[in-house]
Parts: structure tokens; sequence; C-alpha cells
């Protein structure tokens, strides 16, 4: 069988990130395409390089590298894919490439619907004057999400999301947590200079992922640590939103075994943002870190299954803030039989009875 992997973009390194590693492991015979590509922040794809195949967007995100610019033209470089000599097409997504135009069978693991459009659409739009592009483009990607012949997801809460805007329904398939890696990392575990006491944020330096309000929180308790691991188009912001509160600490990037470290020491990991999955709580629950997140969330998911987490039901500074406060006073048991419901295993099999072996 001819089969073919799309996935939005590959330039950066993320829980989505692990997810395509094993996906393209898997299916070592499938080409793979993506809208663009920058190898310089996305190392771990090298290894794929020669399976990958680009759209023409790819001289022009080489010279701006940036998203937003593009967006507008994203929907015709999907489209622009010729994939009708393949008889299965997976396109993972959480963004436009469910769009993709093929007569071959067409299985879409949707993470969100399209996010700077639906649910964040305030976040990602400031200005009017881009409204008529906006319109047009929310109604190409309504379109686009009756393309696919199944649609899957990774969350109860995505799926709530996708059945609201493209008015389909979604088969829930938990993304694949590599337990088995993650014990290896945990043996080498590297210690770095950190503070003693401090909670933590991992992800992408996004407007979604509301670090912004992180930084509110901890810059309303200067006696609190907060260390944020991550980078992203709001880096230089966040980190001159943070100038002058020394307890507020970033790092760009650092290797798997340093990240463990930096897990084991924190007193929680906080994900504010609505979580399309979480895969930042999973990693934190293995390495015996509580979460704090909120109700409206993929995470909240993972903590319900695998306890070791406080849930809040608001996504607001105050409720927030009020659970750092308290959290020294709060109990948490995480169960650690539980995060094997995540198995990359389990994972691979569901996916196969989808889209063949």
């Amino acid at each position: 069988m001819k089969r073919a992997i799309v996935y939005d973009w590959i330039d950066t390194f993320g829980g989505a990130e692990r997810l395509l590693q094993s996906v393209f492991d898997a299916y070592p015979e499938a080409d793979i395409f993506t809208l663009f590509t920058r190898f310089k922040d996305s190392p771990w794809a090298v290894k794929y390089r020669s399976r990958i195949h680009t759209s023409y967007l790819q001289p022009l995100y080489s010279l701006c590298h940036s998203k937003p610019l593009l967006a507008p033209l994203m929907p015709t470089a999907t489209e622009s894919f010729r994939l009708d000599t393949y008889d299965e097409v997976l396109s993972i997504t959480s963004s436009f490439v469910k769009g993709i135009k093929t007569s071959a069978h067409h299985v879409s693991y949707v993470f969100t619907p399209t996010r700077f459009l639906w649910s964040q659409k305030k976040l990602y739009q400031p200005h009017s004057l881009v409204s008529p592009i906006i319109e047009h483009m929310k109604k190409w990607d309504l379109n686009a999400a009756t393309r696919p012949h199944t649609l899957l997801t990774l969350s109860h809460f995505s799926q709530k999301a996708i059945k609201q805007t493209y008015s389909r329904s979604a088969k829930v398939l938990y993304p694949p947590f590599d337990r088995a890696y993650f014990i290896g990392i945990k043996k080498r575990a590297r210690k770095i200079n950190l503070p003693s006491h401090y909670f933590l944020f991992v992800g992408r330096l996004e407007p979604y992922k509301r670090v912004d309000m992180l930084l509110e929180i901890f810059k309303q308790r200067p006696a609190v640590h907060l260390v944020i691991v991550g980078t992203g188009t709001q880096a230089y912001t966040l980190q001159k939103m943070a100038s002058g509160t020394h307890t507020i600490h970033f790092i760009s990037e650092v290797p798997d075994e340093e990240l463990a470290y930096i897990y084991q020491k924190a007193i929680a990991t906080i994900l504010p943002q609505q979580e399309d999955f979480g895969y930042v709580a999973l990693e934190s629950l293995f390495f015996d870190t509580p979460v704090i997140t909120v109700s409206e969330s993929g995470a909240a998911e993972i903590v319900k299954i695998c306890g070791g987490g406080i849930v809040s039901t608001k996504q607001t500074v105050h409720a927030i803030g009020g659970i750092v406060d308290i959290f020294h006073t709060l109990s948490y048991t995480i169960n650690h039989q539980k995060i094997a419901h995540f198995s990359k295993e389990i994972f691979l099999q569901k996916l196969k009875k989808e889209i063949g072996g």
C-alpha cells in the first residue's frame, strides 16, 4: 500500500512533534508532506529529511519565517499537494492540511479546529482590517473539514470543539506517551542551575498558551519563582513583560535529560491554557510532579485519569493564582499505572485499525 502522511509545518518541537516521530517511525515507507520546514529549529526531523516534501511556501517561509503573514496562502498551498497516486493519506493537523484534495482514503487526526480562526480568534486577530480575509479563510476551513473520510482527535475536549465547529463526529485516540523512552531519560537526568523551589511552565511561547497570564500571576507574587521552558513567537514580548522581575526565569531550549531534572525539582507544572491534549501534563506526572490546569482542557482529562493534579474551574489570574497560594496545603496522588493508558503501543494499535498496518 502506498501511503502519505501530511502535517501542517515542521519548524519546532513540542508534544505534537513527539507524536509525529511515533507515526513517522511506525510507517517508514510513507512519504511526508508539509507546507514548509525549518530544520534549524526542528533537528528531530533531520533523519526524515529524504522523505519530506514541501509546498510552494517553502522559499517564502525561508525568507520571512512568519506563519501569520503566510496564513492566507496556506489553503491554496494545502490544495497544491498531488496525492492521488496514494492509496491512503493520513493528515495530522491543528490547522489547514485536513483540507488536502485527494481521491485516496483520507483519515485526518485533527488536534483542534484551526485555532486562530475559531477558539482563539481574540488572541490572534487584533485588527479588524483583516476580517474579510479571515471570513474567507473560515469558509474554506469549514469546507476543508468535510473532505476527510474519517476524523480522529486527541481528547474529548477536542472532540467537543470539532463537533461544535465542524458539525462532524471524531473518534478519540489519545496520543502516544513513550514510557520506555522517558524511563531512560529519567536515569540520565542532568542537573542544571535552578532556584530551590519553583513552579514550572513547559511549552511553546505562543498566544494560546497564556504565558502572559502566568507572568501576571507571578509578578503579583515576587517571593515565588516561576521557570518557563520553551521558545516561540512571543518569546521576546514575554521576556520584556517579565523584565525587572528576578523570580521569573526563561530557559529557551534544553535536552530531555535536563528537562527531566527541571520537572523533578518543580513544585508543580502549570498549564493555564485550554490545551487540546496536554502532553506536558503526562510528562510532569511521569516525573512525579503534580499539575495545575483548567477544567476546559484536554489536560484536565489526563488529571482525571491519572490523578496528581488540581483543576481550576476558571481560566483567570485570580483563580489560578489562588491555587498557587494554597498549593502547599493540598494533597494529590499520581497513579502511574494509569499513565499506561496513553502508551505508544496502544496508540499505534488503534491507529493501524483506522489506516491499516
